[in-house]
């Protein structure tokens, strides 16, 4: 029994769980762009597979949990905060998340320069409505909210299965550090000048103890 497979042992549960969350704005069902997003040329298969889960509304909420099982009460589990605890809220409108969505905010008018552009629940969902600029700066705008998304999920699994609270102000520094600066030295040790700049836009570059380095952020 051990090597049957779950979807088989259990097959009612695993329909119930492709079912929707519930009827978006951005209906991922008619909309090609959120495919295109979800399998964007500079994210790895976990970030795609976040990106699929939260396209098909099957990402493990809370809310999920109680309108699908009849689990838990669906509220967020972040200390302080009792909304309903939906996709469109862990990723989006929690206080938690509030501060790194508006330094992703800063950093695309900084690097983009339009500063017409609003982040919209498309982008910060599915990495939709775009500001104008080439295909290579969009693939890196999407790949920073891919990974955005990911910590902020990442966090709040740790929160529910850890009890690892963590602390707000700290969030931005973790994804500036972590993940987009790790990747954007990879690439620039691995890639020829012309494929980095072609791929991200040219950083600063400073030397620490006789080591080529990346200056990230806003400067």
């Amino acid at each position: 029994m051990s090597n049957v497979a779950p979807s088989v042992l259990y097959p009612a549960l695993f329909r119930s769980m492709l079912q929707p969350e519930g009827q978006s704005a951005m209906n991922p069902a008619i909309c090609p762009d959120v495919w295109l997003a979800v399998c964007g040329k500079l994210l790895d298969s976990g970030l795609r597979d976040l990106a699929w889960r939260i396209a098909h509304g099957v990402l493990v909420t809370n809310h999920f949990r109680l309108v699908r099982w009849k689990l838990g009460n669906g509220l967020c589990p972040r200390v302080g905060c009792r909304a309903i605890e939906t996709t469109c809220h862990v990723l989006r409108d929690c206080f938690f998340v509030g501060s790194v969505w508006e330094w992703l905010y800063s950093f695309v008018v900084y690097i983009t320069r339009d500063f017409q552009w609003v982040l919209t629940s498309e982008y910060v969902l599915y990495g939709l409505s775009l500001p104008n600029c080439s295909t290579w700066v969009r693939n890196l705008l999407l790949l920073f909210a891919a990974i955005i998304r990911r910590h902020i999920w990442n966090s709040r699994c740790r929160l529910v299965f850890e009890g690892e609270s963590g602390r707000a102000d700290s969030f931005v520094p973790i994804v500036q550090s972590n993940q987009i600066r790790l990747r954007m030295e990879a690439d620039y040790a691995r890639l020829p000048s012309v494929a980095f700049r072609r791929r991200w836009r040219e950083p600063v570059v400073y030397y620490r103890d006789g080591v080529t380095r990346m200056k990230f952020g806003i400067s």
